[in-house]
């Protein structure tokens, strides 16, 4: 937008970013948990330092981040 304020006050002579192609985003495939596998890790994480992260992540949809 300021490249393009830019050209109609006058102060350059044409936006060089409309001359860029954008990359494409990728697409991704989410791998989640069956309902089964939820159940299993819980049970296995029962009174485990992690328990309660597991369970967060687990009821609200938590994801790693940057994968």
């Amino acid at each position: 937008m300021a490249l393009d304020n830019a050209v109609k006050w006058g102060l350059v002579a044409r936006n060089v970013t409309d001359l860029v192609s954008l990359p494409r985003a990728e697409r991704y495939e989410a791998r989640t948990l069956t309902t089964a596998q939820a159940k299993k890790l819980l049970e296995v994480a029962r009174g485990s330092k992690v328990e309660a992260l597991l369970i967060v992540a687990l009821t609200t949809g938590m994801r790693w981040g940057g994968w």
